[in-house]
């Protein structure tokens, strides 16, 4: 008894079995490529906004320092919710690019601040205090725009931009201590340093299951064993790496594995673009 497609099977009934072969194969291609189809023009759908522009700003920072930054907003004269971007990786700066683009067409004012400022790269070594300062400063000077409502104001981190975010306690922070609190973060991958209850703001954060960088078993250690004053998620993709989002990259760097999902990455704007609506509108 033969089973399969086996090269004992001659003639005809070999053919047959080499084209069920080949049509389940094309089938399975097609599926795929339908997939990655139907999600490319998912992100296309829930990316494109018309009608935003964006320029470069400096403002003040701690000690007087000048930190830059650029703005993008969607038309009209507001007042609109607004949001910080902090950059992780300096040689992906297109596709913060396109976060601020995209936010300004969810109807957000973004402000992608350069996180290595006047310090530069050397700013790597801060703790995550110092860097919050920034943060801090970015959303005073966010808040006086006259076309931003200073009491809807939220972060999106990436990275160790992300774990700074953890401790933006700016209400916290003498200088600013009469500011609101922000009402919304979002933080891509970050590195859980410090317990997550005790927050002043909603958080959502979403990171990757094989993160060898930031492990997301710290996170979830770090979750608020009670329930906690303020909404906080941790959305786990799983079989995805660190910077998952990142359309196009694969590989090893600083000994960390870098890899694109995109079912993860899609599910993750659908997920930020919900939290923002719930929280910041």
């Amino acid at each position: 008894m033969v089973t399969g497609c086996s090269p004992k099977v001659d003639g005809d009934d070999h053919l047959n079995c080499l084209g069920r072969q080949c049509s389940s194969k094309i089938r399975k291609n097609r599926l795929t490529m339908i997939k990655r189809i139907l999600i490319s023009v998912l992100l296309v759908m829930i990316t494109v906004g018309t009608g935003v522009a964006s320029e470069l700003v400096t403002f003040k920072g701690g000690d007087q320092e000048n930190l830059t930054g650029r703005i993008t907003k969607p038309e009209g004269n507001g007042p609109f919710p607004g949001l910080i971007l902090l950059h992780g990786f300096n040689f992906m700066e297109k596709y913060y690019d396109l976060w601020a683009e995209r936010v300004a067409g969810w109807g957000y004012v973004a402000l992608q601040m350069n996180s290595f400022g006047p310090r530069g790269e050397s700013s790597l070594s801060d703790p995550p205090s110092q860097r919050a300062q920034d943060i801090c400063y970015a959303k005073s000077y966010l808040s006086g725009l006259p076309f931003i409502d200073p009491k809807r104001i939220g972060v999106i981190g990436w990275s160790q931009r992300g774990s700074s975010t953890l401790a933006a306690l700016c209400t916290g922070f003498s200088p600013l201590q009469t500011q609101d609190p922000f009402r919304a973060v979002v933080t891509f991958y970050p590195y859980c340093f410090r317990s997550l209850g005790g927050l002043d703001f909603p958080l959502l954060i979403l990171t990757g299951e094989l993160d060898d960088w930031c492990p997301a078993a710290t996170c979830r250690e770090r979750m608020p064993h009670k329930k906690a004053h303020h909404e906080i998620i941790l959305k786990i993709y799983p079989g995805a790496y660190h910077s998952f989002d990142v359309e196009g990259v694969r590989m090893n760097y600083m000994g960390h594995r870098l890899q694109y999902d995109p079912a993860a990455a899609a599910d993750a704007v659908i997920q930020v673009k919900a939290f923002l609506a719930k929280h910041l509108k």
